[in-house]
């Protein structure tokens, strides 16, 4: 059976520990499944799911066009959720959407698509995925509102590369490294 596969940005480890600061905050007052391992947090760029050695090679070889932009600053600022406001089946950190982060995924949604990857047909939401998969049997906490609420923060960091990485459910951290690509105008 075929791994599974995403691209993604890395957070450096000062904006991991802030979210896991944040997450040790919500855990107090939520009950989920997954919380997501601070060595794991990302924003995805493109989930792609199953594929194979020979596709992931390929993919390695067409992703390094994808970094003809310019490095670039990225915001993270509040928190948000998918899902029934009142049992929120994700908890995540929001993210700036740049104007240099819409067009690197776009571009990554391009080669993808072109190699044969399902094309995205949601909006794209840049986010970090704190938590995932409610478990309380009751409604958000109170408290839980109040921290969900909070906007007092801000965190900003430069993107400069950008990361295939292949998933291991089982493993903790889940995320391996495949391939790393710098943004540089001289990419192309």
């Amino acid at each position: 059976m075929d791994a599974h596969y995403f691209i993604g940005i890395s957070l450096p480890k000062e904006v991991s520990a802030h979210l896991s600061r944040w997450q040790r905050e919500i855990k107090q007052h939520a009950e989920y499944k997954n919380w997501t391992n601070p060595e794991d947090l990302h924003i995805t760029l493109k989930f792609l799911g199953a594929t194979s050695e020979k596709k992931v090679k390929q993919l390695c070889n067409e992703l390094v066009a994808c970094g003809d932009v310019s490095p670039f600053s990225l915001n993270i600022e509040g928190f948000g959720f998918f899902g029934n406001p009142s049992s929120p089946r994700v908890i995540w950190a929001g993210v700036e959407k740049a104007r240099s982060l819409l067009l690197l995924q776009e571009r990554i949604e391009q080669v993808c698509s072109k190699l044969g990857f399902e094309k995205e047909t949601r909006t794209y939401k840049p986010h970090i995925t704190l938590a995932k998969k409610w478990q309380d049997s009751s409604s958000i906490h109170p408290e839980l509102d109040a921290i969900l609420k909070q906007k007092d923060w801000l965190e900003t960091f430069e993107v400069n590369t950008f990361t295939l990485f292949k998933i291991h459910p089982k493993q903790t951290p889940k995320y391996e490294v495949v391939q790393n690509i710098s943004l540089s105008p001289e990419n192309v």
